[in-house]
């Protein structure tokens, strides 16, 4: 249980910052409720940072309907993965 809350915190302070604006507090705090919890199911069972930036990369696809760089996924997986791997 405290590894799925550190892991939802990770993820609701990295989405939320790299969505949301210049700090995780400028989106409401449900904003982007759907996505956290998609990235959370999917980063307790992430094998590689790889892995999960995909998935995140896919979750944003289906969820705002463009296309999300690769690299930028990567770049909150790896937020996400030192916060909750460790």
């Amino acid at each position: 249980m405290m590894r799925l809350n550190r892991c939802r915190q990770s993820c609701m302070r990295s989405l939320r910052w790299q969505t949301g604006g210049q700090n995780e507090f400028d989106a409401p705090e449900n904003e982007f409720a759907f996505e956290i919890k998609k990235v959370t199911e999917k980063a307790i069972d992430a094998i590689s940072v790889d892995d999960l930036a995909r998935s995140i990369q896919q979750i944003f696809e289906y969820s705002f309907g463009e296309p999300f760089r690769f690299e930028g996924c990567l770049k909150v997986a790896g937020q996400i993965w030192s916060n909750t791997k460790s």
